[in-house]
């Protein structure tokens, strides 16, 4: 909502986010050869987890 504000003088309400939010979800793309090395490294053994700076929602 700060965007809205500061980049294009406009207010909106916390529905904004909550759209935003629901589209974000419903995003993804792999990065070219990203599956492969996942799977290489598990063939090699490796323990892998995930990491995210994300929001539990998305």
């Amino acid at each position: 909502m700060t965007f809205f504000k500061e980049q294009l003088g406009q207010t909106v309400g916390p529905e904004v986010d909550q759209e935003y939010l629901g589209y974000l979800g419903t995003q993804h793309e792999l990065m070219p050869g990203a599956m492969a090395m996942l799977k290489q490294a598990q063939r090699l053994g490796y323990q892998l987890g995930i990491i995210t700076n994300g929001v539990a929602k998305v």
